[in-house]
Order: C-alpha cells, then sequence, then structure tokens
C-alpha cells in the first residue's frame, strides 16, 4: 500500500534496486527521459554503475522518491551541475502505477528545494518530449515557464521542448 502522506526524498537503498533496475529497463520511461540504456535487462552491476556515475557527479544528486512508508515511488536526480553558473538539468521517473495521482508534483517540488536548499543551485533545465503533455503540465505548474519551444529532432526521430527555471 502507498502511503500518500509524506513523500520524501532518501539516498538508495538495497531493496530499491529492483524498481531500479525495472525502471531502467522500461523502454517507454527511458524514452520519456530521453535515455538510452546499453542493456535490457540491465545486470545488477550496471545499474549499480548507473546510480555510481550519479551520486558521484560533482554538484548533482540521485535520490529516491519515497512515501511517507519509505517505499520507493521513483528517482530524482539534478545532473549537469553548472558550478560557477549554479544550475543543473533535473529530471525524475516514477513507477508507472502511481503516475497521475500527484505524486509528481509533490515529487518535483521537493527535488526544487533540495537543489535550491541543499546543492545551492539558481537555475534548473528539463528537457521533455514534445509528445509527453502530461510532464509539460507538471513542468509548468510548478513554475517551470516554457522558456523554449525549439522542436529539436534527434537522430532518431525524437522531439522534445526545453523548460527552464530561475530561482
Amino acid at each position: 500500500m502507498i502511503d500518500r502522506v509524506g513523500v520524501h526524498l532518501r539516498a538508495v537503498q538495497e531493496e530499491d534496486f529492483p524498481l531500479l533496475t525495472a525502471l531502467r529497463c522500461d523502454r517507454s520511461t527511458q524514452h520519456l527521459l530521453l535515455a538510452y540504456p546499453d542493456q535490457c535487462p540491465p545486470s545488477n552491476a550496471a545499474v549499480r554503475d548507473w546510480i555510481a556515475r550519479r551520486t558521484a557527479e560533482p554538484g548533482g544528486t540521485f535520490l529516491i522518491i519515497a512515501d511517507g512508508r519509505g517505499h520507493m515511488l521513483g528517482f530524482g536526480q539534478i545532473v549537469d551541475v553548472h558550478q560557477r553558473g549554479r544550475f543543473g538539468k533535473i529530471g525524475f521517473a516514477l513507477v508507472k502505477d502511481i503516475r497521475r495521482r500527484g505524486f509528481g508534483s509533490q515529487a518535483l517540488r521537493l527535488l526544487i528545494a533540495h537543489a535550491r536548499d541543499v546543492l545551492g543551485l539558481r537555475k534548473l533545465l528539463g528537457e521533455v518530449h514534445a509528445d509527453n503533455s502530461g510532464a509539460m503540465r507538471l513542468y509548468e505548474a510548478v513554475g517551470f515557464p516554457e522558456w523554449a519551444c525549439s522542436m529539436l529532432t534527434t537522430t532518431t526521430g525524437t522531439n522534445f521542448v526545453t523548460l527552464f527555471l530561475w530561482k
């Protein structure tokens, strides 16, 4: 059972790896994240390496989004932090069965507060697929104005829009 009260961020724990592996291997989730994992299903070592890269990145973070009981709901990350400019890229993913139930806005607000209060960032950049209208509405609802709606087409034919937040 998911506890709606008290959504919080926490460090990765051993029991999170099965869900992290599932999220890492879910092609539709990875597509929405503009990510292309090397192998599916990933080995435990590959998932651990992925998280180690994210947690070791200077100025960035990788955290578990959890409910009030500590059960993993997804993950959030801040990457590519520019130390002098104090900005970075934000992204998060929730497990499929809890999406569109209010957890995303809570998680995104927590990640923004973490970026500002813990990492000392002033700006965040989020890249969202153009066909992911739910994510675009979510980012706008928590304060990301649609800054640049430049439809960039990748070699895979993927379109994405960039959203920007000034803090």
